[in-house]
């Protein structure tokens, strides 16, 4: 039943958790606008603005039964995101045959059924956009009567340039080692990944593009594109998208106040129908408040900021950078950015809205600033 092996066979973990991206034909290594980072790209968990929870569900082309939970944990007021993401899933009623006379004769069934969970952080790598993150896998399998476990590491980075390209990279499997009750050792494919994604901004509604490619350690290369558009912004989006494996993807995705649920059908249409590829993933966001959260509110009594809110700019003046660490804005996009510090800072607004900035001293304290444009 188990081949003994020592050659790195393909990832089966590739590709199964996160209904925004997969319905985006599973283009998601420089998505800035998204969740399931630890499962993407674990750079990506430097974006969201809260907390968050999802969960999957699906039963894809009637074989594959998938359960995931993707998680993300803002903590030390978002100094030091934390994602995990577990996935199950089985394929069960897999023909078991045997050869008599030259026949091939079917003497019962047996499943494939396999667990793993992603532990993920990430941080700002510079001032400039550059954000890296770390990922670590604990996987369990079970072949018919055979159980294996391990564990793999991936890392990734994502750089944002302006307001609206973002380019990721992210290394799967760095190292990996699964081992079976039979003494079999393997180890899981490395794959690098490459991708670019571009936020085009219309007046009522934004488009995001994105696009990936593969590059197996097994001479094996694939890739992926799918676009994402925001028709109602912030409450109703549709998606799409296409890959290598010749699988067309369609979603959508709702949102109400710190509520969201997405819909996705993956399909081959030379083998599969509609019906037996229908995804559903519910989840919510929510913000974690601590007393040190709390007390960092506190402005020292010298931060005085002058702010004027001009038609495509927010000006801030009177800072010393000497007392400042970082500075970030969160646009009503929910995308955030880092600023350089300076005694006066130019902030660029594509739209109106609700623009929140954060100041954080060099002694921890953080102060936010509401600016309506």
């Amino acid at each position: 039943m188990i081949a003994a092996c020592c050659a790195a066979p393909v990832d089966l973990l590739d590709r199964t958790s996160g209904l925004a991206v997969l319905s985006c034909g599973g283009a998601g290594t420089a998505r800035t606008n998204g969740l399931n980072a630890a499962y993407w790209n674990p750079a990506g968990l430097v974006f969201p603005a809260k907390s968050g929870l999802e969960f999957t569900y699906y039963q894809n082309l009637g074989l594959v039964n998938h359960i995931s939970l993707d998680g993300w944990l803002l903590l030390g007021n978002g100094a030091a995101p934390f994602g995990f993401n577990y996935v199950q899933e089985s394929i069960n009623d897999i023909p078991r045959t045997s050869e008599f006379l030259g026949q091939a004769v079917q003497e019962g069934s047996f499943s494939d059924e396999y667990q793993f969970i992603n532990l993920s952080t990430a941080a700002p790598l510079n001032a400039a956009g550059l954000y890296g993150g770390v990922n670590y896998k604990i996987i369990s399998r079970v072949l018919d009567k055979h159980q294996a476990g391990g564990f793999a590491a991936d890392a990734g980075l994502i750089q944002t340039l302006g307001q609206d390209w973002s380019f990721g990279a992210v290394l799967r499997n760095i190292f990996s080692n699964l081992e079976w009750d039979t003494g079999i050792r393997e180890s899981l494919a490395r794959k690098l990944t490459v991708g670019a994604a571009y936020r085009l901004r219309l007046p009522d509604f934004d488009n995001y593009f994105f696009a990936d490619y593969d590059l197996f350690s097994e001479d094996l290369s694939g890739w992926a594109a799918g676009m994402e558009s925001w028709l109602m912004r912030d409450i109703f989006c549709l998606r799409g998208g296409y890959n290598s494996n010749q699988e067309l993807t369609f979603g959508s995705g709702l949102r109400y106040a710190d509520f969201h649920c997405d819909f996705a059908l993956l399909f081959r249409p030379a083998e599969s129908q509609l019906a037996d590829s229908f995804l559903f993933a519910l989840g919510f966001d929510f913000k974690i408040t601590t007393a040190a959260a709390v007390s960092a509110a506190k402005a020292p009594s010298s931060f005085q900021p002058r702010i004027v809110a001009e038609k495509n700019r927010i000006v801030i003046a009177n800072l010393n950078p000497e007392e400042l660490q970082e500075i970030a804005v969160l646009d009503p996009d929910s995308q955030v950015r880092n600023i350089p510090v300076d005694t006066t800072i130019s902030i660029p607004t594509a739209r109106s809205g609700t623009y929140t900035i954060l100041f954080q001293f060099k002694n921890q304290q953080i102060v936010r600033k509401i600016v309506k444009i």
